[in-house]
């Protein structure tokens, strides 16, 4: 079996769930750094997943939240 060295390869992609835009995932990936800085002792995989979720929730929706204690027992509804 040979392989052609000049074959070209599709490159892996980095997961993009919530359809970021280039700049969106560049403001992210700096705000995340930031976050680390900040907070070394919490992993970066929570860091990310708590700006996504901020990210992706409606302002008035993520002020109910935090004024009202919600996100002790927090779920988000789904989108029908």
């Amino acid at each position: 079996m040979t392989t052609d060295l000049t074959q070209e390869f599709d490159r892996a992609e980095p997961s993009n769930p919530f359809n970021y835009s280039k700049l969106d995932l560049a403001k992210r990936e700096k705000d995340v750094k930031s976050a680390m800085r900040d907070y070394p002792h919490i992993p970066s995989f929570y860091i990310e997943m708590a700006y996504d979720v901020v990210a992706n929730t409606e302002e008035q929706e993520m002020n109910d939240i935090i004024e009202n204690d919600l996100w002790v027992k927090y779920k988000k509804k789904l989108k029908k």
